[in-house]
Parts: structure tokens; C-alpha cells; sequence
């Protein structure tokens, strides 16, 4: 953080952080150099994550969280992700393998199957050339 608004503990300046819903409402939200959200949209970085990992947290991993999640328990279940190399996709995937899901990834390309497979999909579909 480079600033500190009133109430929020000093141990948060300099320390690296990221945030998500910072683009409600506002131009630029996460792409601006400088931005403002409440203390309850920032969470600490872990140590020894880039910035730029923690840059790309905020849309694709709620997205991916709420996807996955939306239908309720999956342990047992199937998931099937779509775009499973993607930036949600890949998170996605890795939340469905953690809730005990069996995870079936798509891909648009065979270079993007390790991607999937190394997330955690059981199995990864490419559809390159349909």
C-alpha cells in the first residue's frame, strides 16, 4: 500500500498487497497505476508472490470461485471447465481439484493441455481444429 486511509492499521503501509471489485464504478479499476477500495476488498500477498501474480488475483479468481462453487458441494462430483488454460480457467480448475471434484478441462490447443493437466484436470478435451 501506498497510502493509508483513516482507521486502516499502519502495519499495511508498504506492504504488498492485492484487491478485487476495484473496477465497480470506476475508470481503469485494477489496470490504474493507483487505485482506492475499502480494507475489506485488500488481502496481504503472500510472501514471495510477484506483484504481478497478485495483480492478476482479483476478477478471475472470483470468477472461477463462484463458478465452481455456485452449485454447492462437489467432492465426488464431475466439473467440466471451459478455457481450462485460462486465467479463470486455471483457477477453476484448481479450486474443482481441492473440493474434490473430477475435473475435465477443455482447451483450444494441444500446447495448452500441460497447462490444464499440471493445474489439476483429470482429463483435458482439445478442441484445435473444430
Amino acid at each position: 500500500m501506498d497510502q493509508l486511509g483513516v482507521g486502516v492499521p499502519s502495519e499495511f503501509m508498504g506492504r504488498p498487497v492485492w484487491c478485487y471489485a476495484a473496477q465497480s464504478y470506476r475508470p481503469l479499476g485494477t489496470a490504474a497505476e493507483f487505485t482506492v477500495v475499502p480494507l475489506d476488498q485488500v488481502a496481504p500477498l503472500p510472501e514471495g508472490v510477484p506483484m504481478e501474480q497478485g495483480a492478476c488475483l482479483g476478477i478471475p479468481d472470483i470468477t472461477a470461485h463462484r463458478a465452481v462453487h455456485v452449485a454447492g458441494f462437489l467432492n465426488g462430483r464431475t466439473v467440466l471447465v471451459q478455457g481450462a488454460a485460462g486465467s479463470a480457467g486455471l483457477c477453476a480448475v484448481q479450486l474443482a481439484r481441492f473440493a474434490g471434484a473430477r475435473v475435465i478441462g477443455t482447451v483450444r490447443s494441444s500446447s495448452d493441455e500441460a497447462t490444464a493437466k499440471n493445474a489439476g484436470a483429470h482429463e483435458v478435451l482439445v478442441s484445435e481444429g473444430s
